[in-house]
This record gives structure tokens, sequence and C-alpha cells, in this order.
């Protein structure tokens, strides 16, 4: 049997161009990390994941949850966790969520996504205002790894 980390680092090396034997696959490995190491929040991150993206909602959130109880600084968990109770139709508790992973993690490669998931929330509620305030972050959040990317660009000649 392969480590959980090893396990892991095969799934997302792994994908080919049929979703239905990916996510067998995804499953397989997940379910041997897991085994190796239960105590690996990634593990149930990924889970969590693969989960939100076949519409297992419910079982989306029991992994995230574990994820984020195992590690509660893991800002992308926190993140999905959001995300998948925004799709069970719980934007209140999807604002809690999305608003503590970027507390987290400021400066998150996928701030753009937090924040356009944080607008969508708002849009759920009916607060435009807000949303549309999220929105700009979005906007915002993309326009610097944009020019961050550019100067790094220019730096290596690229």
């Amino acid at each position: 049997m392969a480590t959980s980390l090893t396990c892991i680092v095969q799934l997302l090396e792994g994908w080919s161009n049929v979703p239905l034997q990916d996510q067998l696959r995804a499953e397989r490995l997940l379910a041997e990390a897991i085994e190796y190491d239960p105590t690996r929040a990634m593990a149930y991150h990924a889970l969590g994941m693969l989960r939100r993206s076949q519409a297992r909602l419910p079982d989306a959130r029991a992994a995230l949850n574990r994820a984020v109880e195992l590690d509660p600084n893991d800002a992308g968990a926190v993140h999905q966790l959001g995300l998948a109770s925004l799709y069970e139709g719980e934007p209140d508790a999807a604002i809690q969520h999305i608003e503590r992973s970027i507390r987290l993690s400021p400066y998150d490669p996928q701030r753009a996504s937090m924040f356009y998931g944080l607008g969508r929330c708002h849009m759920v509620l009916g607060d435009r205002r807000t949303a549309l305030t999220c929105f700009n972050e979005t906007l915002a959040a993309k326009a610097l790894g944009c020019s961050r990317a550019a100067r790094w660009q220019s730096r290596v000649g690229g």
C-alpha cells in the first residue's frame, strides 16, 4: 500500500479524458489515503471536492467538515465548505465559511474565487449591493493576480 500523500499525488497527476473513470480512480485513491492516514486533512478536503463535483452535497459537507476539524487553518477546505453550504441552500452558513477562508488566507491564489462565491451568497440573499462589492473584489483579485503573473513573466523573460 502506498503512503497517504502518494495516493493524493497520484490522484492529482492522473486525470484522463474519461470523467467517470477519473471519479472511480479518485474514490479508490482517496479511500486508500484515508485508510493509511485518517488524520490527513488534505485527503478529506479532496474527498469533499470530489463529492461536491458529484452533487453529493451532504457527503461533501461531511468530508469538508472533517478536513476543517483536522486542520482548522486550511483556507481551501473552509472555502469549499462554504460553497457546499451555498449549493445546499444555506447561504448564511456559506458566508460565514467563505469570510473565514478569506481571513485565514488574505493573499490566497483563490482569493478571486472566494469573493465570487461570497458574492453569489449575497445574491441569493437578495443583497445586491454587497454582492456587487464582492464581485468588484473578484475582479480586483483577478487583476492583481494577472499583474503579479505579468511581473513574474517579465522577470523570467517570458
